[in-house]
């Protein structure tokens, strides 16, 4: 799961990056803004058939590592099956 979510997080980036390392920080080291972030936030809700994310339960903003942890954390949770590569690719194509 943790490729499918960085893939993700490569690909929404500012600058896309084809390699995104758990221990890459968003703003610092991709270029995340605020508005970036929730493009971010809304595709890992479709994506993983997550519940809309509130500010009390926001995912971590810090490291990709973090992000990682939590997604998996909620789908483990939900008990909904993470969207297999193709899924994401044909989400990253209709974008």
């Amino acid at each position: 799961m943790a490729a499918l979510i960085t893939r993700l997080v490569g690909a929404l980036a500012p600058e896309p990056v084809a390699q995104v390392l758990l221990d890459q920080r968003f703003v610092d080291d991709l270029g995340y803004n605020s508005v970036r972030l929730v493009e971010l936030s809304f595709a890992l809700e479709d994506l993983f058939q997550l519940e809309p994310m509130s500010v009390e339960d926001a995912p971590p903003i810090g490291h990709v590592g973090e992000l990682v942890a939590y997604v998996c954390g909620k789908v483990s949770e939900s008990g909904a099956p993470p969207p297999t590569a193709e899924a994401v690719e044909e989400y990253l194509r209709d974008l």
